[in-house]
């Protein structure tokens, strides 16, 4: 990428996916309420995914 582009990179496979989804979770709940609430409870419950 050019100097001056921000680009976020994750890895592969499934811990890369689950931080691909954390990343955008944190991306989406700067604009959205619920978003940003729902990140918060999973940050504050450990990062533990529901199941």
């Amino acid at each position: 990428m050019p100097s001056g582009v921000p680009v976020a990179t994750c890895a592969i496979g499934k811990a890369g996916a689950i931080n691909a989804a954390v990343l955008a979770a944190q991306i989406l709940g700067l604009q959205d309420e619920s978003i940003k609430q729902k990140f918060i409870e999973f940050k504050n419950n450990g990062s533990k995914l529901p199941k």
